[in-house]
């Protein structure tokens, strides 16, 4: 994942794509988390369920905040269909994102293969109060986790996250990961299971 400061636009390949609409709501009738938000003054990316949270971090930052409804994203998922096929995703009007996909075989001039605006949704959750109580120390962490959840963390290895480990949290609080990759700091989070 990567932050242009220049387009002020996120560019994701179809791993990290793929990773990141997984954590998100299948729910249509949760549109606030059906969605995934980007948030460039922090330069993150984000997706939750409710259950599960990723937010991955690229260097550069931005301004504003926006979110995309998750059927924007699969349908570029679809047209995503070959490996040189980039998303650039980056706010278009106050209520618009504008969704590109672009072939970068040619990196001097790369072509656009697809686009929409889709309108944006309110009210994503804050998920910085989720975040901010975290000790980023690693620690050894006894839970109980939902089978489907350690899947999507799976996903993370194939957008290039590497090392994964998990972070300190309180004992009814979410099982914290961290990982890096392709200059990309990735934070996924797990309820426990209650037991």
């Amino acid at each position: 994942m990567h932050f242009d400061h220049d387009s002020q636009a996120f560019e994701l390949d179809k791993p990290e794509l793929r990773a990141v609409m997984a954590f998100a709501s299948a729910d249509e009738t949760r549109e606030h988390l059906n969605a995934v938000h980007f948030d460039a003054e922090a330069g993150a990316v984000v997706a939750t369920d409710g259950h599960t949270m990723i937010r991955c971090n690229s260097m550069a930052k931005g301004k504003g905040a926006f979110t995309v409804p998750l059927a924007a994203l699969q349908l570029a998922a679809k047209v995503m269909t070959r490996k040189a096929h980039v998303l650039r995703v980056s706010r278009f009007k106050d209520d618009c994102a504008a969704v590109e996909v672009f072939d970068t075989t040619n990196e001097r001039s790369p072509k656009r293969v697809a686009g929409w605006t889709p309108g944006t949704v309110d009210n994503f959750p804050p998920y910085d109060a989720v975040v901010g109580g975290l000790n980023h120390e690693s620690a050894a962490c006894k839970y109980g986790i939902n089978p489907e959840y350690l899947a999507r963390l799976a996903l993370l290895g194939k957008m290039g996250v590497k090392s994964l480990r998990p972070c300190a949290t309180g004992e009814h609080d979410p099982v914290a990961y961290r990982g890096d990759g392709h200059g990309t700091e990735v934070l996924a989070m797990i309820m426990p299971m209650r037991i």
